[in-house]
């Protein structure tokens, strides 16, 4: 399942980098989902990163910024 997971992210980034912010979104998502389900770390937090980053750029800071405290909690897991 991590592979899975780091392809999404890496897909998630790519299509920001296209500007196709809602489809960058959907797979960061899928990708954030797949790492966290396969207990990798590293997967689920550069797709957090890329979706804070997306929705950033979808003017969406409150959802960020949920997502930023989202993360934090996790990591102090």
């Amino acid at each position: 399942m991590p592979p899975l997971g780091f392809m999404y992210v890496g897909l998630g980034e790519l299509c920001y980098e296209w500007n196709d912010l809602h489809k960058a979104r959907e797979y960061l998502q899928k990708g954030i989902e797949l790492g966290q389900r396969g207990g990798d770390i590293k997967i689920w937090l550069l797709g957090y990163a890329g979706l804070m980053q997306t929705l950033l750029a979808l003017g969406k800071s409150s959802q960020t910024w949920s997502l930023f405290t989202e993360v934090e909690e996790l990591i102090a897991l």
